[in-house]
């Protein structure tokens, strides 16, 4: 991609560079954009493990969703293979411990299942090493979220006090997932058009057109709502869903008889 000038971080490893015109803001962080819209990540991820540090599913969850966002923050900021590595393999893994999650208590779950998820996680990571084509884990990591997605929208959601709120991240999150991997497959595959556009409108509005922090954006806040969806329709007693700024589950007080 374009640049202003050399970067600290050279020479560039990774196998993807993405739309983003590289060193564009500082000669310590290759795209800026993509970055700093990790954040969303590192904010949730940590709230996430404080808040629920004693309940070893959102736990294990909001470990990997924070992987993930410091993965892709250091990936962003380098361009190097290593941190490239950090970002997108966890993306895999914390999606496939979703699914688990999603299916392990079902009724109808057979065990080998478990088997099943893992010995395809562990495939999709050694093919994506010996290949190292991008879109193969753009499609496995959709096609996980779409498993997870289904899985739960075929359960029902309980009567409870939080039930419209559970709708709303329902409605909210699929058309949100929806933009997200469009704007990934934009920025991937139009680029040259992407920064024409940018550079006839300028700053600061050539920033909103930055499509690969719109996906991180959607995905940081899809992957949010599905750890929180999925614990959600599996200990509807145990918790219930609140929403201000961002939803939230929050223990139900046991009444003492």
């Amino acid at each position: 991609m374009m640049r202003s000038h050399e970067g600290y971080w050279d020479p560039q490893t990774s196998t993807v560079d993405w739309c983003e015109s590289n060193y564009t803001v500082t000669r310590y962080c290759a795209e800026a954009i993509n970055a700093s819209t990790n954040l969303l990540f590192l904010y949730l991820g940590l709230k996430g493990i404080a808040k629920y540090r004693h309940d070893p599913i959102l736990l294990i969850s909001y470990i990997g969703y924070l992987t993930v966002g410091i993965g892709s923050f250091l990936f962003h900021a380098t361009l190097k293979y290593s941190m490239q590595l950090l970002d997108e393999l966890p993306m895999i893994w914390t999606a496939s411990i979703l699914l688990y999650a999603s299916l392990s208590r079902s009724v109808a779950y057979p065990a080998r299942f478990s088997t099943g998820i893992t010995v395809a996680t562990v495939g999709i990571t050694v093919f994506y090493l010996y290949f190292a084509i991008p879109e193969i884990l753009f499609i496995s990591f959709g096609v996980l979220l779409v498993a997870v997605l289904i899985v739960n929208l075929l359960k029902k959601t309980s009567e409870s006090p939080d039930k419209n709120i559970v709708s709303k991240m329902k409605w909210i999150g699929i058309p949100m997932l929806a933009f997200g991997f469009a704007c990934w497959m934009v920025d991937r595959h139009f680029c040259e058009t992407l920064q024409a556009w940018r550079e006839a409108v300028g700053q600061p509005w050539a920033t909103l057109l930055e499509l690969h922090g719109w996906w991180h954006l959607a995905m940081g806040n899809c992957c949010h709502y599905a750890i929180l969806w999925v614990v959600r329709l599996e200990n509807g007693n145990k918790y219930r869903m609140t929403w201000k700024i961002f939803p939230w589950l929050e223990p139900v007080e046991v009444k003492q008889e």
